[in-house]
């Protein structure tokens, strides 16, 4: 069975868990090797199980582990062209460490099929992955993006559960201590994902079939849980759905291990 647990969410780092019972993969590595391997064992994933880390974007929130990380455990790391070498020119990571730039294509890796797909973000190239597990279960994760377009929308459609970026409320950032590039830059269509535009895409993943929705990344200035539930139950109402009754939302912590799905 398919396993997905959020390890860390949020600007002050980034890490999550796709895979099996024995093997999985990581989404970024935001923060250090021992808080990953503290928030692993919290959830009983033995650090030996991970045999890739896929990386998104070059962000310090997540890859600023990335260094330690593969001093201790050496598998390939994934990512864009743009990403593999900002990295490989500014970290201090092993010299024997493998980077692998990811095509349109898609790689075979820990029991699953993983293909990237381009999202819009103020990176150098940042990227969502679909993984397609040998049990024919899929996930779609979409974290960093500003606004979601008809590609984006496609590969987080008819999947068994999306992970996708909450980041804001706008009146919170409207209002809030924020100075206004910054928020010039989080509300850009090249920013961050608000709850509104997330919400707006629930229609088209509960009508292809989506059932499980993780909300990830939300803001600790600009944003509050019960904020992002509330335009998710909204836009659920709208199409005549319940959240725990037609489809499961959850919302990933920010310093600590989430829920660990498993389907």
């Amino acid at each position: 069975m398919a396993r997905f647990v959020s390890l860390y969410s949020g600007s002050s780092g980034n890490a999550f868990y796709v895979g099996g019972k024995d093997s999985g993969v990581l989404v970024d590595v935001g923060v250090s090797f021992k808080s990953l391997c503290d928030a692993l064992n919290s959830v009983d994933i033995p650090l030996e199980n991970i045999k890739a880390l896929f990386v998104t974007h070059e962000h310090s929130d997540h890859i600023k582990g990335i260094d330690t990380f593969l001093k201790h455990l050496s598998v390939p790391v994934y990512a864009s062209k743009e990403t593999v070498s900002y990295i490989t020119h500014n970290s201090d990571i092993p010299t024997s460490s493998t980077f692998i730039e990811l095509s349109q294509h898609g790689v075979d890796v820990a029991d699953m099929f993983v293909t990237p797909f381009d999202t819009p973000h103020d990176s150098l190239h940042s990227l969502g992955f679909k993984f397609h597990t040998s049990d024919d279960r899929t996930v779609a994760l979409a974290t960093d993006l500003g606004h979601i377009n008809e590609n984006i929308l496609k590969n987080l459609c008819s999947n068994d559960l999306v992970v996708i970026e909450s980041n804001y409320d706008c009146d919170m950032l409207k209002y809030g201590p924020y100075p206004y590039y910054l928020k010039k830059r989080i509300s850009s269509p090249i920013g961050h994902l608000s709850n509104t535009d997330c919400s707006s895409s629930f229609s088209s993943l509960i009508y292809s079939g989506v059932t499980r929705i993780s909300l990830v990344h939300l803001s600790e200035k600009n944003n509050r849980p019960e904020i992002a539930l509330a335009y998710a139950d909204s836009a659920l109402s709208e199409i005549g759905c319940k959240r725990g009754r037609d489809c499961i939302i959850d919302i990933a912590p920010r310093f600590q291990p989430g829920k660990m799905m498993i389907f």
